[in-house]
């Protein structure tokens, strides 16, 4: 808690730790992403393993590139998602992707 005049509380947790190192081993030009979210994504984009860094509290935390979209899961044509990307995100999540609804491009990471 800081603050002379209002109380301001600032609050740090693991996630917030977890981003901030994967952020700092993370190269230029890359999106990097902890082991917890390539776990969730992995049916989605393909992944390569990138390095280990160490978190206070949450132990060794391997970081992943994000390599791009599946290429299954995307219209050779338009670089959209396709239809098998929209089934396996219902499937695996219960909802439409707010994303794919709108037809955004994925495909271009």
């Amino acid at each position: 808690m800081t603050g002379a005049r209002r109380h301001v509380f600032d609050l740090w947790g693991d996630t917030v730790s977890v981003a901030a190192h994967v952020q700092r081993v993370g190269r230029a030009d890359v999106v990097s992403v902890s082991g917890a979210t390539a776990e969730l994504i992995d049916a989605f984009f393909e992944l390569s393993f990138d390095a280990m860094t160490v978190v206070r509290n949450a132990g060794e935390v391997a970081v992943f590139v994000v390599r791009g979209i599946r290429p299954e899961l995307v219209d050779a044509e338009t670089g959209l998602v396709n239809a098998a990307f929209r089934e396996r995100y219902l499937a695996m999540f219960g909802d439409e992707c707010p994303a794919a609804a709108g037809d955004v491009l994925l495909g271009a990471l």
